[in-house]
């Protein structure tokens, strides 16, 4: 028997793509949320160092969080949560028996 007749007979498992979890790694940025980008990441954080010396100096008014700095090195595939929908599954972590 076949894996797709084994499914018919059983009813609903679990997705073995993502084990049931519903979710895949992304591979744009390896699960981390944030880009791989060397040069954007440095851009970023000498950015916010400039602006945080400038406050600090009293040449401009605070205008980030601390943490600002880090949204804009999020992944934009997954929007910086290192996941994406299983594709085989549709994001249920179950594979039925039409599936």
């Amino acid at each position: 028997m076949n894996a797709a007749s084994l499914r018919a007979v059983r009813g609903q498992t679990h997705c073995t793509f993502c084990r049931g979890t519903g979710r895949e790694t992304c591979t744009a940025c390896q699960g981390s949320g944030l880009v791989q980008h060397q040069e954007k990441v440095r851009m970023n954080s000498m950015r916010h160092a400039a602006s945080k010396l400038k406050v600090l100096l009293s040449l401009e008014e605070p205008k980030m969080r601390d943490d600002d700095w880090m949204k804009t090195n999020r992944c934009k595939r997954c929007h910086g949560t290192g996941a994406l929908p299983c594709k085989h599954c549709g994001g249920t972590g179950r594979l039925g028996p039409a599936q």
